[in-house]
């Protein structure tokens, strides 16, 4: 084939891009790069974030601030998902960055571009209030978290695409992976402290000795105890004695009120008392100040002494019948209890139980040792034991007195062998 056969072909060279396209290629490629830098720069700094709230205003802020967004905003589904909340949310007019506004979007908008990323789950562009704008979806295994949601002038040439801001998310979600692993790792180690805790504290109350000598002690050790578990400042035992059909309280420890241990109260106290209540039900009672008014109005019980903010009752048993009462209330209106610190509190005094149950044998069995059996009056040990503590005071303060009276009397032989 001959040279001219070639030059009489019919095919046509490209035509050369001109100038103005080129320059607007690179400068588009040159914004691209500046944005993907800066999406890398945010990752780096997103890693000392510990918050989740925090990693959705540090992004809303600097998503904003570098990338020349008009605005942006982290929207989160509420657990029924049926409703969008704005979370986070920064506006370029904006000097400083504003608080979580009340702002809900209905799943049912399907207009909404985020209600609508919401039901695709997929990164999605379109146009809000005359602007340019960017759904993204940050998914996780338990599906959506959070959508990021950007808006930009349709003239501005320094904003990222869609598919980079798509892997923008990805690293969103990645970082709130981390965070959920790391809010469990902690939540697994405080269960962990806690249970140790709980156990130290059971061994120490299967552990407590009763002293006839110093009862309060003992007392004050359960107190002890328990308050290493929750608030426990106030804090006292009420024993109902069957016989008697009395109750009283061997310990109490109040901020305001006080009440003898050696007093002992009518059934009528029992019948109207919040503590009474709970002996009454053999039931378990939480109340707030407002409950415990409403209780007063009714009639349901009398509120005696000074109203706490919050009051908590259990009953606890022995041998199938309700023995005594434990309650820890709280004065202050920031400190309360909940349901888990009732549960707790009912398996606590399951072993404070045992542990009353072993102090008033043991001192069922000093009074035996110490007193007369017919009379129940204080018999020789203790006349004696009693004697030698006044000389000891007496060796201690010589100022004092002690004196001695003995009585004799007549045929007592015959009367105590009948």
């Amino acid at each position: 084939m001959s040279s001219g056969a070639l030059s009489s072909g019919s095919a046509v060279s490209p035509a050369e891009p001109t100038s103005d396209a080129v320059q607007q290629e690179l400068t588009l490629l040159r914004a691209q790069l500046a944005a993907f830098d800066t999406l890398y720069a945010l990752s780096l700094d997103m890693h000392k974030l510990t918050s989740v709230l925090d990693v959705y205003q540090f992004l809303s802020t600097e998503l904003v601030q570098r990338l020349s967004f008009i605005d942006c905003s982290f929207f989160q589904a509420d657990a029924p998902a049926t409703v969008l909340r704005r979370v986070a949310y920064c506006a370029a007019s904006e000097v400083t960055t504003l608080a979580a506004p009340d702002e809900c979007l209905s799943l049912g908008t399907s207009e909404h571009l985020v209600a609508a990323c919401i039901k695709q789950i997929s990164p999605l562009q379109g146009v809000d209030a005359g602007l340019s704008a960017l759904a993204v979806p940050v998914t996780g295994a338990d599906g959506i978290w959070v959508v990021m949601y950007l808006r930009f002038a349709p003239s501005s040439t320094i904003h990222p695409s869609l598919a980079l801001m798509q892997k923008m998310g990805g690293v969103i979600s990645r970082k709130l992976s981390q965070l959920a692993d790391w809010q469990q790792l902690q939540q697994s180690v405080a269960q962990l402290e806690y249970a140790s805790r709980l156990q130290r504290v059971l061994f120490n109350i299967a552990s407590l000795q009763y002293d006839g000598e110093n009862p309060q002690a003992f007392y004050q050790q359960l107190q002890q105890n328990v308050g290493e578990l929750m608030y426990a400042r106030n804090f006292f035992i009420a024993i109902f004695d069957t016989q008697a059909g009395q109750f009283y309280f061997p310990y109490f420890a109040d901020e305001f009120e006080h009440i003898s241990p050696s007093q002992y109260y009518p059934d009528e106290l029992m019948r109207h008392s919040l503590t009474g209540h709970v002996f009454r039900t053999d039931q378990p009672l939480l109340a707030d100040k407002q409950q415990l008014e409403e209780l007063d109005r009714q009639q349901v019980v009398r509120a005696y002494g000074m109203m706490p903010e919050c009051w908590l009752g259990v009953p606890f048993k022995n041998e199938d019948q309700v023995k005594g009462v434990l309650v820890v209330q709280s004065y202050d209106a920031g400190i309360g209890y909940q349901q888990a610190d009732v549960e707790l509190l009912q398996f606590v005094c399951q072993h404070i139980s045992s542990a009353l149950a072993r102090a008033f044998v043991q001192q069922r069995l000093l009074h035996q040792a110490l007193h007369d059996a017919l009379t129940q009056l204080p018999n020789r040990l203790l006349f004696l034991d009693r004697v030698q503590h006044a000389f000891k005071r007496r060796a201690r303060y010589p100022d004092e007195v002690v004196a001695v009276a003995y009585l004799d009397l007549d045929r007592f032989k015959m009367v105590n062998d009948t």
